[in-house]
């Protein structure tokens, strides 16, 4: 899945939650096969940052599924394309 996809879709989950955030930014792109890593940084409206990790749990054509884990939990399954 592309960097900007990806920070997209974090950026929608954090703003569903009533997140107040400034930016998303990705290390990179989301590799479309399971179990593979991401990191993003969510720049919060205070100026700190909130480390996340986007992991691969199913890919299905162009479809990919992925989870975001924040201090090591498990936020909200994502779907996205490749």
């Amino acid at each position: 899945m592309p960097k900007h996809d990806l920070e997209a879709g974090i950026g929608r989950v954090l703003a569903r939650w009533n997140v107040d955030t400034r930016s998303v930014k990705c290390d990179g792109d989301l590799p479309a096969q399971v179990g593979k890593e991401q990191t993003c940084w969510a720049r919060m409206s205070d100026g700190s940052n909130l480390k996340m990790v986007s992991i691969t749990t199913k890919v299905d054509g162009q479809d990919i599924r992925y989870d975001v884990e924040v201090d090591g939990k498990v936020a909200e399954p994502r779907r996205g394309r490749k």
